[in-house]
C-alpha cells in the first residue's frame, strides 16, 4: 500500500504521455508523407522510400522510449533519463534518414 501513497500528480501525468506517445507512434510506420507533423527534414521530405524507412524506424525507437519513461517514472532520475533517450533517439533517426537518403542518392 506504501507504493501507492508515492504517486503524484507528476507520475500520473507522465505515465498518460507515455501511453499517448505509444498510441500515436503505432502507426507511425504506415503515415503518408505530410507536412504537419512526424519527422520533417529536407532529405526525408524529398525521398518516399527514405521517408519510409525513417519512420519505421522512428517509430519503433519511441515506442520503445515510450515504454522506458513509463518504467522510469518512478526513478529519482526520471528527467535527466527522459532527456538522455529522447535526445539520442531523436538524432540518431535524423541521422539514419540522413545516410539512407545519401544511400538512395547514390543509386
Amino acid at each position: 500500500m506504501e507504493f501507492w501513497n508515492k504517486i503524484g500528480y507528476y507520475e500520473i501525468y507522465h505515465s498518460r504521455f507515455c501511453v499517448t506517445l505509444l498510441l500515436c507512434l503505432n502507426s507511425s510506420g504506415e503515415c503518408k508523407n505530410e507536412l504537419v507533423h512526424r519527422i520533417r527534414t529536407p532529405w526525408t521530405l524529398s525521398n518516399e522510400k527514405v521517408w519510409k524507412k525513417t519512420h519505421k524506424l522512428g517509430g519503433r525507437l519511441f515506442k520503445i522510449v515510450g515504454i522506458i519513461t513509463f518504467f522510469a517514472i518512478f526513478s529519482s532520475d526520471f528527467y535527466s533519463i527522459n532527456a538522455i533517450i529522447y535526445n539520442f533517439c531523436y538524432f540518431y533517426t535524423i541521422a539514419y534518414s540522413y545516410f539512407e537518403y545519401k544511400k538512395e542518392e547514390r543509386k
